[in-house]
């Protein structure tokens, strides 16, 4: 009993704890408050029935965007916003069978990004998500022009600890059906400098074109890690104030049975 008091606690304190951390970056940083002047179809690039929309997109994002995400925060979903210019938002639910996501760093640079996807990843490599993807009637509205439209996030089923440096998101999908046009996201130019990107047709795709698509505006959701000497000053106060108690009471009740 005293134990599940204790963790009882503990669990409530640090719960509370975790979720006060959590944040969010937006990059580039400026999107953050106002739309790209591009769109991207690369995200949820689908198909008329015409071709297949089976798609490799990889797209590389300075580290200067992430300069106030600490390192060794844990990176735990993704979003995209709908660009102003798409022509009418989803009524029904899109469905995409696989939507495999990876972060990593990279070993190359934005200016010299390669066609080959395999050269682009890390050793840090992470999947952090697979598997089917739904995206709901509503959940991409378009606001009242020109402000940004909302992310849509994707949460991850596994983190990815950033270590510092440019991310790499790389991206393998397949094809759905659209009948009211293609989801175009909110993203920035490749020729402005400040990204870059490799794509080609294709789920699973060996190698690509630099600048096939403009990047995407990208947000990350991440929680900052507990430092190891708050964890042990929160745990022995709070076994000073449990512990103490439950022991008093014990020897309350002896006396009193004597």
């Amino acid at each position: 009993m005293k134990i599940y008091s204790f963790l009882t606690v503990s669990t409530f304190f640090f719960g509370s704890a975790a979720l006060a951390l959590s944040q969010s970056v937006v990059s580039p940083n400026d999107f953050l408050i106002s739309q790209g002047p591009v769109g991207s179809a690369g995200p949820f690039h689908g198909s008329q029935g015409i071709s297949s929309g089976d798609l490799t997109f990889q797209w590389l994002l300075p580290k200067s965007d992430f300069a106030d995400v600490p390192v060794g925060s844990e990176l735990t979903s993704i979003g995209f916003r709908p660009q102003h210019f798409n022509l009418t938002p989803p009524t029904n639910t899109v469905s995409i069978a696989k939507w495999n996501l990876q972060l990593s760093s990279s070993p190359r640079t934005i200016s010299t990004l390669s066609t080959t996807f395999a050269s682009n990843i890390g050793l840090d490599v992470v999947t952090v998500r697979s598997g089917p993807l739904e995206i709901q009637a509503g959940s991409l509205p378009i606001t009242t022009f020109p402000g940004p439209n909302a992310f849509f996030d994707i949460p991850f089923t596994t983190f990815y600890k950033y270590t510092g440096g440019d991310l790499l998101v790389t991206l393998r999908h397949t094809s759905h059906e659209f009948s009211q046009g293609e989801i175009t996201v909110d993203a920035d130019r490749v020729s402005n400098g400040r990204g870059n990107s490799v794509g080609r047709s294709g789920f699973n795709a060996v190698q690509g074109s630099v600048g096939y698509y403009n990047f995407p505006a990208t947000k990350f959701t991440y929680v900052v890690p507990e430092p190891s000497g708050l964890v042990l000053i929160v745990y022995l106060t709070l076994s000073a104030l449990v512990f103490p108690i439950q022991g008093r009471r014990r020897h309350a009740l002896t006396v009193h049975t004597t």
